[in-house]
């Protein structure tokens, strides 16, 4: 049986839309950005989907420059943004890295045979939108059924004469013989369809290579990022460890403590008026454990908030590794009292930040000494929002 003829049985009625899509980018090559998300070993397909606390699930559109809300899971999976050439990918590369750069980091995309890149979404239970709301160049956006009909067909476009053969079989003509010579063309099928299985294989093994090599361009990123990062955090320590010396006061421990971790720590600019306006910001023991409690934070925290896999922060591990007592949040009487409430939030650029976070520390019988600390998830950073006297709450106010 020959190969046209075997393709045909296996798929007997193609849809009406494979052949128009084959034609226009089934054998293209096409572009699948990629990231790297926290905890990840290697990069993703970009998806248009993302979950936030207030708008649910939304779909990014890059003519607008902006998400567009909807409601989750409209067809059950994820879709992956995919470009159907290298320029267009291009003229939307800055929007995706501002866009997504706080889901982790943009490495270098996916530049793959269309089908093959629809295979890779179909593994991972995604779909594909190929020429997402770019002008001029007709859209596909793909259910997963269409996806697996995709799926299965070969890399090579059958003609649109075979879609039309008959299905049932017919008896192939002999080859004429002359001169005594045996029939050639059974060899010369036999040795066609070798020629495509290793064209398959070939491009097979090229994907394998292209994504082989952007997962170690994406490793080698990541780690000339975090190199860089501990090489600007040691010449900080050591430019603090030279010009200054040691802190008598609280609000010069805070300055000490901000130089050496100044790629993690942002220290509020109120906290200046409030440790100044303290009665104890010379007591020795407070400016001890001023400097103990932030680097506590800026290692320990940090590491837990913004370093580890799911960025859980457990207060009773913390607690075991640096010997403070952490708060996540405040009593609901406290957050009920609306004067309360408001002296736990900090005004930063252009957003409002809470500090419901705090260190405790028992200085004396007394003395009871506190940090409090706002998260700030765009810049990777943990901000200082009060150091030294306790906040009046529901109990003290």
């Amino acid at each position: 049986m020959s190969l046209t003829l075997a393709l045909m049985i296996m798929y007997p009625a193609d849809p009406a839309w494979l052949q128009e899509f084959y034609s226009a980018v089934a054998n293209s090559e096409m572009v699948m950005p990629m990231i790297l998300c926290p905890g990840q070993g290697t990069p993703l397909p970009m998806a248009t989907a993302v979950h936030t606390r207030d708008t649910g699930a939304a779909f990014f559109n890059p003519r607008l420059n902006e998400y567009v809300s909807t409601f989750p899971g409209i067809d059950g999976y994820i879709h992956c943004l995919v470009y159907s050439s290298q320029d267009i990918y291009n003229s939307v590369k800055q929007i995706l890295h501002t866009k997504y750069e706080k889901l982790g980091l943009i490495v270098d995309p996916l530049v793959q045979n269309g089908r093959q890149i629809i295979n890779i979404c179909c593994k991972r239970k995604q779909c594909a939108i190929i020429n997402l709301f770019t002008a001029g160049v007709p859209q596909y956006q793909l259910s997963f059924e269409q996806m697996q009909i995709i799926r299965q067909k070969p890399i090579i476009v059958k003609p649109k004469a075979v879609l039309a053969m008959p299905t049932a079989p017919e008896k192939e003509a002999l080859p004429e013989v002359s001169h005594g010579d045996a029939p050639t063309l059974p060899k010369q099928n036999h040795a066609l369809e070798e020629m495509e299985i290793g064209i398959q294989q070939l491009q097979t093994h090229l994907g394998d290579a292209i994504k082989e090599k952007s997962e170690m361009e994406a490793r080698l990123k990541a780690m000339r990022n975090e190199y860089e990062k501990r090489v600007s955090e040691l010449e900080s320590s050591l430019n603090a460890v030279q010009d200054s010396s040691v802190p008598v006061t609280v609000w010069e421990a805070v300055e000490n403590v901000a130089r050496r971790f100044a790629s993690r720590l942002i220290i509020h600019t109120r906290v200046k008026d409030i440790v100044e306006a303290w009665p104890y910001q010379k007591k020795p023991r407070c400016v001890t454990h001023t400097v103990k409690m932030l680097e506590a934070v800026a290692r320990t925290l940090y590491h837990m908030k913004f370093e580890s896999p799911d960025g859980y922060i457990d207060p009773l591990q913390f607690q075991g590794i640096t010997g403070y007592e952490l708060g996540m949040t405040e009593g609901k009487m406290t957050k009920r009292n609306q004067e309360l409430d408001a002296l736990r939030y900090c005004r930063y650029e252009d957003r409002t930040v809470p500090i419901y976070a705090h260190l405790k520390k028992r200085i004396d019988k007394n003395l009871h000494m506190r940090i409090y600390i706002g998260f700030l998830e765009e810049e990777r950073k943990i901000l200082i929002g009060q150091v030294g006297p306790h906040m009046p709450n529901s109990q003290t106010a």
